[in-house]
């Protein structure tokens, strides 16, 4: 899926949350974990029990971020900067 919105949908992007609260996001290039896949990485301060990438924003066919925390639901935006996400 293209979370960040980059236009790029050739290069997959794996995004990932844990228990812990932390989100992040990899773009990896070839096989095997390398340091520099990772794109983004953010404590979001409350536990992640699930992810979902789709048009959850109906004023945008963006792609966002859909992430179920035990108490909300968060959707949340991704765009790619230059130098990162």
């Amino acid at each position: 899926s293209d979370i960040d919105n980059s236009g790029d949908e050739k290069n997959l992007k794996v995004v990932t949350g844990n228990f812990k609260g932390i989100l992040r996001i990899f773009a990896p290039r070839q096989r095997g974990f390398r340091a520099a896949d990772l794109r983004l990485e953010k404590d979001l301060g409350e536990p992640i029990l699930q992810i979902a990438a789709g048009q959850f924003i109906s004023s945008t066919a963006e792609t966002a971020l859909a992430v179920l925390h035990p108490r909300r639901l968060v959707v949340y935006s991704v765009r790619a900067t230059a130098g990162g996400v």
